[in-house]
């Protein structure tokens, strides 16, 4: 079992966030149908770093 620290895993879905949102704004003009579900993805991974990080901060523990 992997054992992520929530540091870790909230820089990953950070970083993720913004890869998803730079390939959306080159493809934005050639493929637009793709380009906004990977928006949408992007903004998916965002609201999920955020519940994370509220998680994280309520708990007062190290998930």
């Amino acid at each position: 079992m992997i054992k992520l620290s929530t540091f870790t895993l909230g820089l990953f879905l950070l970083n993720l966030d913004r890869f998803l949102q730079m390939i959306a704004q080159k493809l934005h003009t050639s493929k637009m149908l793709f380009a906004k579900r990977l928006e949408h993805l992007g903004d998916t991974t965002f609201l999920l770093f955020h519940i994370w990080m509220d998680i994280k901060i309520e708990s007062g523990t190290d998930i």
